[in-house]
């Protein structure tokens, strides 16, 4: 069964609308990223509504649309990019069949979800304009409606989807205690899998630090992963797995416990426990990799900036990043 199928849509727009239906934790972050992120919209999004897309400048649009985004990797192979040369060709046309698979995938997700517009990075961004960069990694941790994770996929030419034996639906269950469950499995190294941790094994995506940033920042997130189909919002996380529930609260929500903590001084149990969420936060970004050492607080500022506005650091921007040693 591929993650491509319509039963895997189906089940990616059921978790969607029921986020954005009833969620009411997710709604709220939703509302304090826009809140806190109130610099400019993304210069240019792509058009997916035509046959073959467009670059789309976003001025020139009657308001603000909703859109996703494409979280993926570079990797080793040449990535389709945005350039000063070819600006004003991809204003009018894309051809589809010059993309890479990983962009072609995301591009038929966003159609199969209901979605005007995607951002991708490469092509939202002119790769060759120093200055456009500055601008826009200024904005990467801004709210869009969705993301799209491509977590199995080494580079470019790898793609979304995965197509998996059905038999490896099929799940041994061990209970370990009144409150864990593992489940083994099948295939030839028969994994046993926490259940508290399944659908956020090792990917080569969760190796780019600026992924932690995409993840935790967007209200929602859609991973298509090597072994699966999985959904993580601010209140749920879920797998394309029957036989396997799951328990883990969503990484989404360490962003939600430090923001919303009442700090009143150094000595309130609150403002300790928010530390402790911070440090959770850098833990998980400070092991991961970047093509240029250069960009290590770049590819964190969205999250520095949103927590800095909620819990009032905003006299001492440097406070979060030296009291956990990003630098």
């Amino acid at each position: 069964m591929s993650t491509s199928s319509e039963v895997s849509f189906d089940l990616a727009r059921g978790w969607l609308k029921q986020c954005v239906c009833s969620h009411e934790l997710c709604k709220e972050l939703g509302a304090t990223y826009a809140l806190a992120n109130e610099s400019p919209f993304p210069t240019y999004l792509v058009d997916v509504e035509p046959e073959n897309p467009r670059l789309c400048g976003t001025k020139d649009l009657p308001d603000r649309p909703q859109y996703l985004t494409l979280s993926h990797r570079w990797g080793g192979s040449h990535i389709f990019q945005l350039t000063s040369k070819n600006l004003p060709s991809l204003l009018t046309e894309i051809h589809i069949s010059n993309l890479p698979k990983t962009f072609q995938d995301a591009i038929l997700i966003t159609r199969k979800l209901g979605f005007q517009f995607i951002w991708i990075d490469s092509l939202c961004i002119v790769q060759d304009s120093k200055e456009h960069w500055e601008t826009e990694s200024a904005i990467m941790g801004d709210i869009s409606s969705c993301t799209i994770a491509a977590l199995g996929a080494t580079d470019g030419d790898s793609g979304c989807f995965r197509i998996r034996n059905p038999l490896g639906f099929q799940h041994c269950k061990f209970q370990l205690s009144a409150d864990r469950v593992a489940y083994l499995e099948p295939g030839k190294e028969g994994r046993l899998i926490d259940q508290t941790g399944y659908g956020q094994e090792v990917e080569p995506l969760h190796e780019r630090a600026w992924v932690v940033q995409e993840r935790m920042l967007s209200p929602r997130t859609l991973h298509y992963g090597t072994f699966g189909l999985y959904w993580e919002c601010a209140e749920e996380t879920a797998n394309d797995r029957p036989a396997m529930t799951m328990t883990q609260p969503s990484t989404k929500y360490a962003i939600h416990q430090a923001c919303t903590l009442p700090l009143t001084g150094e000595l309130d149990s609150n403002y300790q426990e928010f530390w402790t969420w911070w440090s959770r936060i850098i833990s998980t970004y400070n092991p991961c990799g970047l093509t240029y050492g250069t960009d290590k607080l770049v590819a964190i500022a969205g999250i520095v900036k949103l927590v800095e506005s909620e819990i009032g650091l905003h006299n001492n921007p440097a406070t979060l990043i030296k009291a956990c040693h990003v630098v």
